[in-house]
């Protein structure tokens, strides 16, 4: 015995990309990297520097996690939000 159902066909929306950006990388591996987690504070002063912020995760093998800084002004924001 077979059934059928017969009903309107709805278009399916598209899968979700995900373009938002990596909250972490586990390693910096080439300056493109750094830059683009970097942030740079005071940029016209002679103390501009790019930085980047990163978290050890001590329960975790100490396990790096050098955070996306334009995304977490802080360490405790990034450890917070993940």
């Amino acid at each position: 015995m077979g059934l059928t159902v017969a009903g309107p066909v709805l278009p399916q929306a598209p899968a979700a990309k995900s373009t938002e950006e990596p909250r972490s990388m586990p390693a910096v591996r080439s300056r493109a990297e750094f830059d683009s987690l970097s942030v740079v504070y005071d940029a016209n002063t002679p103390y501009a520097l790019p930085h980047v912020l990163f978290a050890i995760d001590r329960q975790n093998g100490n396990r790096i996690y050098y955070n996306e800084t334009k995304r977490y002004k802080l360490h405790k924001d990034y450890v917070n939000g993940t």
